[in-house]
């Protein structure tokens, strides 16, 4: 067991030593695995928490890969150390045996149907839910602009109105001043 953590402390150190953090925490003088405990625990959630606010699709898809590619290492990692064993190079470890067992254990069955029919029920309700809501917000973005154009309208005709209305008052005022200019005032002759 300590075997693999120092392997994964090197591999964590490699991966920091090409991160070049700007603090290093690991200086806290603790028992020897207790700081490579906590050097574990601090390379792998670092990323998460420096990434968390990372949305872009091609980025989440990269952590993904790296990931998948940390997951096939291990796995080699397993096999390696099962056909030591097998070839009798390493000797019997109960515990690691153990740890071995409980992973393969908590892996679902994927042959059952019953499995795959909720896989297949839970997958359909997820895409229904992205399928309704952006089947709503595409509706509310239609009302949106309905409710734009209308405005706009209602605008449009306001200002006629008040353009009418103010050339109506001004024509009306200028026909009222030629009209009391040009009548003559009358003596009764």
């Amino acid at each position: 067991m300590e075997v693999q953590l120092r392997k994964h402390s090197n591999i964590c150190h490699q991966r920091s030593a090409l991160k070049k953090p700007k603090k290093s925490v690991s200086n806290i003088s603790f028992g020897k695995k207790k700081s490579l405990f906590v050097r574990i625990l601090l390379c792998l959630f670092s990323s998460d928490i420096r990434n968390a606010t990372v949305g872009t699709l091609s980025q989440r898809i990269t952590n993904q890969l790296m990931g998948l590619k940390g997951l096939t290492k291990s796995l080699y990692d397993i096999r390696t150390y099962l056909d030591k064993l097998l070839a009798n190079k390493l000797p019997l470890n109960h515990q690691i045996l153990s740890h071995i067992q409980d992973m393969f254990n908590l892996l679902p069955d994927v042959t059952q149907q019953d499995l795959i029919k909720s896989i297949y029920v839970k997958t359909n309700d997820e895409m229904l839910l992205v399928y309704l809501s952006s089947l709503i917000r595409s509706i509310i973005a239609l009302h949106n602009l309905i409710m734009n154009k209308i405005q706009n309208s209602d605008a449009e005709k306001a200002d006629n109105v008040t353009t009418a209305t103010t050339t109506t008052t001004a024509n009306n005022e200028k026909k009222a001043e030629k009209g009391s200019g040009d009548k003559s005032p009358s003596n009764g002759n």
